[in-house]
């Protein structure tokens, strides 16, 4: 990356001098020379320029005038005084005006040197972090973030890759997954290295920790394949998914394509294969919807389920081990297990409270431990763990009545205001006993309950009914303030309603 100078002096030999030094230390390009300050604003209206170096004593505009417009108009632009001058006010006008350096006439040209390759090291960091900010801003589709000015090279071409470490995260806590210490201990500078200049790559923050966005530059269409040079430089102490999207012409489709290739991303995700895909543009809609890739019989889930109940853990091991054997060999998705995983703990709920059960709890405790699945030997345990754990919670003799009866009103009466006065003369026990029961027995006081019911039936709403303002769906499960609903959403969900409803 050629960095531009501008150089501000009267005194031509001194100019010429300077021009030669600099033009000597690789990357950079003297673009003009102007004899004053008024000359070198012309100059900074027509051209792109990184660096001036100005003199202090100048005709018609000097040095710190020009500097004083310079920070005001082009604040990103580096200035250096060049002066023979070495007086306290003329070093503290400079300082005043964020002069990077301060060069005594005559300049050597080791000193030069040195002083270039701290100033280019500073701009391309500064340049990176700027692009990088576009990007985000163009990413997370926030506007006030993207800088007045492009910054974004032009190129003609555009690509978005969605990177995951593991498994992707559908719950709202993400502390503990394996991706953060993952992605933590790679350097970036080098697995984006690839030795040519004709491209650029950035990567981005994904909406949850385990994933990152690749956003590539490229002159030519077919660049795009870069990304599985850079795909090949990933650690494998854990397994990754990249997904690869089309060449884009237009790089404000960041934000959308992102949002089509998670979706895809979601739907090839397989506990413990690393694979990258690659996707073109007649394919984004296709490739989102895929066919079930493993067909259960119901006696499966029905052996197994019988098997945990009897507290025969040995036999039902084997079961989901051979049944997590098979998902493996046809690297079912992540979202594909989910689903055959939330099968089986509503059957063994069933099986042991003799009705249908709400366990919203439990579907946040089988997200979180796909979660934290590194290989399906880990998640083999874990899962076991938490069937035998439903299978015991929800044996109906276990539970009071009272718990089972307030948890029922509140599944059916969730939209209206109930308080635990409303529990305490329906049900007949003071507000502290239902409380206590209640909290020794679902984890949470029936107020969080009700708050957990609530956002559950508010996220059915927006992924069912999408068209629905967000006023519409906060009265629909039971708040009148459309503002707290988004407060409460975002608080248990860690996104707001908005940002939900996008993806």
């Amino acid at each position: 990356m050629n960095l531009n100078i501008l150089i501000v002096e009267d005194e031509p030999p001194i100019a010429r001098s300077l021009k030669i030094m600099i033009e000597q230390f690789p990357n950079m390009k003297v673009v003009a020379c102007a004899a004053q300050g008024v000359e070198a604003l012309k100059w900074l209206e027509r051209e792109e320029i990184d660096i001036v170096f100005t003199d202090i004593s100048m005709p018609v505009m000097g040095g710190i005038e020009l500097m004083s417009k310079i920070h005001d108009q082009y604040p990103d632009i580096v200035t250096v005084v060049v002066s023979g001058y070495q007086e306290f006010e003329y070093v503290r006008s400079a300082l005043q005006y964020k002069a990077f350096d301060y060069m005594l006439k005559p300049v050597f040209k080791p000193d030069l040197h040195q002083l270039l390759d701290k100033i280019g090291q500073t701009i391309r960091i500064s340049k990176k972090a700027i692009q990088k900010r576009q990007l985000l801003g163009l990413l997370n589709r926030t506007p006030r973030a993207i800088p007045f000015h492009d910054a974004l090279p032009s190129l003609p071409w555009y690509t978005v890759a969605v990177v995951c470490a593991g498994t992707l995260p559908n719950v709202y806590s993400d502390s503990k997954i394996p991706a953060r210490e993952y992605w933590s201990n790679i350097e970036w500078n080098d697995v984006l290295s690839l030795g040519n200049e004709a491209h650029h790559f950035w990567v981005l923050d994904g909406r949850t920790a385990a994933e990152k966005v690749i956003v590539g530059a490229f002159m030519r269409m077919e660049d795009r394949l870069l990304l599985e040079q850079l795909y090949a430089k990933l650690p494998e102490d854990l397994f990754v998914t990249m997904v690869i999207g089309p060449a884009m012409a237009q790089k404000e489709e960041i934000a959308e394509m992102n949002d089509a290739l998670r979706s895809i991303l979601y739907r090839t995700v397989s506990i413990g294969q690393s694979q990258i895909c690659f996707v073109e543009a007649s394919e984004l809609k296709d490739r989102s919807m895929q066919e079930q890739r493993l067909m259960l019989d119901s006696s499966e889930i029905e052996s197994l389920v019988l098997n945990l109940n009897r507290a025969q853990l040995d036999a039902a091991e084997q079961t989901l081990r051979d049944l997590f054997d098979r998902c493996s060999e046809k690297k079912v998705p992540q979202a594909e297990l989910e689903s055959l995983l939330l099968q089986i703990v509503h059957r063994v709920a069933r099986f042991s409270a003799g009705q249908d059960v709400n366990l919203i709890e439990v579907e946040i405790e089988i997200g979180e431990t796909i979660m934290q699945a590194v290989s399906y030997e880990s998640l083999l345990k874990d899962a076991i763990d938490l069937f035998e754990k439903v299978g015991k919670q929800y044996k109906a003799e276990d539970i009071p009545p009272i718990v089972l009866d307030v948890e029922q009103y509140i599944q059916e009466h969730y939209a209206e205001s109930i308080t635990n006065i409303d529990l305490s003369k329906r049900f007949g026990f003071v507000p502290s006993y239902i409380t206590k029961l209640f909290r020794a027995h679902r984890g949470m006081s029936p107020s969080q309950y009700m708050t957990r019911i609530r956002l559950e039936k508010a996220k059915e709403i927006i992924r069912s009914q999408p068209r629905l303002m967000l006023k519409e769906i906060a009265e629909m499960v039971g708040y009148n303030d459309p503002l707290y609903f988004s407060r409460v959403f975002h608080k248990e969900v860690g996104v707001w309603p908005s940002e939900y409803k996008q993806g």
